[in-house]
């Protein structure tokens, strides 16, 4: 008998057999020579010389690093590792971020681009704080 979970059906060896949901061994056969078919014509491609996301065009190229800290970073795929901008090591043996001293100095804002004060939103009046509400704990005012 089948049993139902969720949206799955999940039968039985024999059930399975009998609805013919097992594919024969000529059907196995026959699905691992087409797969060996589409690795060989993978393999004997030649090598992209493009540079990838290209393909349809400058418009649907998506740079994830752009106008971020991480912008001019490169991997390198022979040792599989990144480097910054200045070409300095990005991580270190043990896979921890480096901190160079002087991207520490680097300024966080824009320059010119001055915080800007708090001021307070609300139209409530003030209220003096006594610490206690009606039913005798404490209340909190934000």
């Amino acid at each position: 008998m089948p049993k139902r979970i969720g949206r799955f059906t999940f039968h039985s060896r024999e059930e399975s057999e009998k609805l013919g949901l097992i594919p024969s061994d000529a059907e196995l056969e026959a699905a691992r020579a087409e797969m060996a078919e589409f690795m060989a014509r993978g393999e004997a491609m030649p090598p992209r010389t493009d540079p990838p996301g290209m393909g349809w065009g400058q418009k649907y190229y998506i740079d994830d690093l752009t106008g971020t800290e991480f912008e001019g970073w490169t991997r390198d795929p022979a040792t599989d590792t990144w480097r910054d901008a200045h070409g300095r090591p990005a991580h270190d043996e043990n896979g921890q971020r480096i901190r160079y001293p002087e991207d520490a100095a680097r300024p966080v804002q824009a320059p010119g681009d001055e915080p800007r004060p708090v001021t307070p939103t609300s139209s409530a009046p003030e209220q003096p704080d006594t610490g206690k509400d009606d039913s005798g704990g404490m209340s909190f005012r934000i």
